[in-house]
């Protein structure tokens, strides 16, 4: 049975499984049917990921497809992360700060957050030397340095997620802005702001310049066919790097305001802000929409994935007879 109660003039309704802030019981299905959707599209994101990411490497010259792989991982395991919270949050099971769930579900994500902007900054790197050094590419990325550049975002993120979780503050509710302190914040700022979108921007300048300049060489020299599709080939893949790099940063930037704010102001005065709750909540659905960024922008920019929907095709004979018939009709 059901017990209404009210406090600052917020309704709560205590059901035995769970616990529903709202105004009635037709908002608290709707939160319901909202926080379910988050869910199944974290799940839709996740099951993408973890096959388009993998599967579409656009530059077999470069070790690119495995920072790509890296990626994937961190977006899918970030994503599932996400479902979990949402299961959380429909269910009404409420987690203390001191709760062994509370640390991992914060942790996890800001972790996430971190692999995902540092390995844009290898993957910058990795293109800015194929960019730049097409020659000398493999004798400058050996497999020992390849491998030390895939696993720096991850023992950045690790070393700060044990950081974390040793400086986590259990008196206060679990709202990562009241668990930690603020030289915290500041750190995590140095990495998503200091190294990873710095030097983001900074190494896709470089490389941008740099490809348009070989692509001026060439049509001033009247170079061959194959040197000059070698050439759109690379600033094809530094277009679709530049076009992942920018989606992904703006999945983050309403995170890394809120990181920022709370970085700076008072907790308690960050918290009385009408604006700060809406925020927050926009950042989440930024943050779900991460992991749609890169298969989208592969399927749009690599040629590769017309074979594959050839292939497709032909797996259905009534899809390609209808089309045939569609084809007939409009001659007509």
């Amino acid at each position: 049975m059901a017990v209404e109660g009210k406090t600052r003039e917020v309704k709560y309704t205590y059901f035995p499984c769970c616990r529903v802030q709202s105004t009635d019981n037709k908002a608290s299905l709707k939160r319901l049917g909202k926080q379910s959707s988050l869910a199944m599209d974290t799940i839709s994101n996740s099951t993408v990921d973890a096959n388009s990411y993998i599967s579409y490497s656009l530059d077999r010259e470069s070790y690119r497809f495995l920072f790509i792989r890296e990626l994937s991982i961190a977006t899918t395991f970030g994503a599932l992360v996400i479902v979990l919270r949402e299961i959380l949050m429909v269910t009404g099971f409420n987690v203390p700060a001191n709760n062994p769930l509370c640390k991992f579900i914060l942790i996890a994500t800001v972790g996430g957050m971190q692999v995902d902007l540092l390995t844009l900054l290898v993957i910058a790197a990795d293109q800015y030397i194929l960019i730049a050094y097409p020659f000398r590419y493999h004798d400058l990325l050996t497999k020992p340095r390849v491998t030390f550049l895939a696993s720096v975002p991850l023992v950045i993120a690790l070393t700060n997620s044990v950081l974390m979780a040793a400086i986590w503050d259990d008196t206060y509710l679990c709202t990562f802005y009241q668990n930690l302190p603020r030289w915290f914040l500041w750190l995590l700022l140095c990495d998503a702001i200091g190294m990873a979108f710095v030097g983001t921007v900074t190494l896709q300048v470089l490389t941008i310049r740099i490809a348009r300049r070989h692509m001026l060489q060439l049509q001033a020299n009247g170079q061959g066919q194959v040197s000059a599709e070698t050439v759109r080939r690379h600033w094809r893949g530094v277009v679709t790097t530049l076009l992942i790099c920018v989606m992904i940063f703006f999945s983050w930037i309403l995170g890394i305001i809120v990181l920022l704010r709370s970085a700076v102001i008072e907790v308690e005065d960050l918290y009385s802000s009408k604006y700060f709750n809406g925020i927050i909540l926009s950042s989440s659905y930024l943050y779900l929409l991460r992991g749609i960024w890169v298969p989208l922008i592969f399927a749009i920019r690599t040629p590769e994935i017309r074979p594959v929907i050839t292939r497709i095709r032909k797996l259905f004979p009534a899809w390609k007879s209808n089309d045939v018939t569609a084809m007939r009709s409009s001659d007509a």
